[in-house]
């Protein structure tokens, strides 16, 4: 049986803003991680009737030595995380994103990065992102691939079929971080997990823009 994968970024439960935005996945994320590289994405969406302009700056910092951060807004990337900025015209039930990308260089290390985040001329009522990360380079258990974005398979579906939507490069790792397979840019990728322990995995899609990992849990 052939298991098919679309992936995408999962975080907790919606919150909502007195401000007319809502939080679709939530406004804390916590990762417990043990390979080189993570990135978590945070959700806003206009609730209201009215366009709005969307406006966030960093309320604090805690980095680890020897990591390095980049910072997407809707597609627009950089190699640090902003102090301030701005999406212009957010329109009724339209969906924006931030996304924090972490290169932890398997170096072990906490950090914590926080975003206020509110309507142009409602900073009285900012509500905060929060992005908390571990790096363990020996972890056994990434907790921080949080339970909603796993996917279990059974001795019937050890075939995997993962669309991504756009080219992307497919690895799959075990939870020493040591890699199991790497499969070249597509848009499909075909695993065949047979030959795989039962355990747990970590997925880890790289696109251009960024990477999403799941955990795999073989049964």
């Amino acid at each position: 049986m052939r298991y098919q994968i679309l992936l995408s970024a999962i975080l907790f439960t919606a919150s909502i803003s007195k401000a007319q935005l809502i939080y679709p996945a939530g406004q804390d994320s916590t990762f417990i991680i043990n390979n080189e590289y993570a990135d978590v994405l945070f959700l806003y969406k206009n609730a209201g009737t009215t366009a709005v302009n969307v406006k966030w700056e960093k309320l604090s910092e805690q980095k680890a030595t020897g990591w390095a951060f980049g910072f997407c807004n809707n597609g627009q990337c950089l190699s640090e995380l902003p102090d301030t900025g701005t999406y212009s015209g957010l329109q009724p039930n339209e969906q924006g994103f931030l996304k924090i990308h972490t290169f932890t260089n398997r170096i072990a290390g906490t950090s914590l990065i926080k975003y206020l985040i509110y309507t142009e001329g409602n900073r009285n009522t900012a509500d905060t992102f929060s992005y908390h990360i571990v790096c363990d380079p020996w972890a056994v258990g990434i907790s921080g691939l949080n339970e909603s974005g796993q996917y279990e398979l059974t001795q019937k579906m050890r075939t995997v079929v993962v669309k991504s939507g756009q080219p992307s490069t497919l690895m799959l790792m075990n939870m020493r971080g040591e890699q199991l397979l790497n499969r070249k840019t597509a848009t499909e990728h075909l695993l065949e997990l047979d030959a795989l322990h039962a355990g747990v995995y970590v997925l880890v899609n790289r696109f251009d823009s960024g990477t999403v990992c799941r955990k795999i849990v073989l049964r």
